[in-house]
Parts: structure tokens; sequence; C-alpha cells
């Protein structure tokens, strides 16, 4: 069962009652971004931050969407602000190394993207996203024993997952979801 209708309208609730509250912004962000509305979700987190400057989990989600769909170079720098404004919060640190790491792969830079998969893994270690970059990260980097050990770990805390559950979920485009997926096959990560 899904909680997005649910999350949608709680999202739409608080704008109504703050036109002018980033937070309201950004949970309409995150709501747009699991619907996979990438423009929406950018546009609401740019709001959040227009109305706070150095709200750092807006900067941390804003990389994290920007990283979605290719655009590692700004999300990087988004990333980086959020981890200079806030370098102790765990949600930041998530959305933002997993930003690094996301921009990281889709560029080809597989050593950088596993590095900050890792981190992304310290903040949230039961989060699937972290487990599933640095494993593909690892493999599309032919460093195929740290990708199996990366890919066994990752199994026992998640065993149903999947490569077509990572297609199906992770709302994610062009070459970072070509070498998510590839490297994920090549770790030996199972298809169904």
């Amino acid at each position: 069962m899904s909680t997005l209708p649910e999350a949608r309208e709680l999202a739409l609730a608080g704008l109504q009652l703050d036109e002018r509250d980033p937070w309201a912004h950004l949970s309409q962000a995150v709501v747009w971004f699991r619907l996979r509305e990438q423009a929406e979700a950018e546009r609401a987190a740019r709001r959040a931050l227009e109305l706070n400057p150095n709200f750092a989990l807006a900067h941390a989600r804003l990389a994290h969407f920007l990283a979605g769909h290719g655009a590692g170079q700004e999300a990087i720098g988004y990333a980086e602000r959020a981890l200079r404004l806030n370098p102790v919060d765990r949600h930041v640190g998530t959305y933002a190394t997993m930003a690094m790491a996301a921009s990281h792969l889709t560029d080809g830079r597989m050593r950088e993207a596993s590095g900050w998969a890792r981190k992304t893994i310290e903040n949230s270690p039961e989060w699937p996203a972290g487990h599933a970059w640095l494993t593909a990260a690892l493999a599309m980097a032919g460093a195929f024993s740290e990708a199996a050990a990366a890919r066994v770990s990752f199994l026992r805390i998640r065993p149903r997952f999947s490569v077509a559950w990572a297609d199906r979920n992770f709302p994610i485009t062009g070459p970072q979801r070509d070498n998510l997926i590839e490297g994920l096959h090549r770790a030996g990560v199972p298809a169904q």
C-alpha cells in the first residue's frame, strides 16, 4: 500500500496553512520526486531554499533530486553546501552523500562513487540506495570481489532486493540509471 496519496495531501495542507513555510515546500518536493515528477520536485525544493537559504536538508534533497537525473555538477554543489551547513545531521548526511555517490556514478567515476556510497551507508545502514550504489559502483570499477562482498552484505539486510525492484523504485534516469542497473547485474544481484 502506497503512502504517497496521503503524503501528497499532507504536503498540500501544509502549503495551504503557510505558503511561506520552507518545510511544506520541501515535503511537497519529496512527494513529487517519489512520483517521478522531477521538474516539480526541483521547483519545490528551490522554493524552500528561496524561503530559507540556509536550510541544509533542502540543499541535500535538491542535490539528491538533481543527481537523480544526471545534473551531477550542480548536485555536487548543493551537496557540498548541505554538508557545510550541517555536517552532523544524519538525514542531511544521507541525502548529500547519496547525491555525491549518484553524481560520480553518472559521470563514470566509480571509485569516488563507491567512497561516497560508503558514507551514505554509515549515515543510514538500512537504506537500500546506499548499498545498491556501492555494489554497482564497485562492479562497474571492476572490483568484483569487493562488489560481491557488498552484495552479500546488502542482501543480508534486504534479502528480497533485486535489479527489477531497483528499476521500479529508484526514481532515476539516464546514465545514472544505466550504470546502476548494469553494475547491479555485473555484481550478481538477483534480476527478479
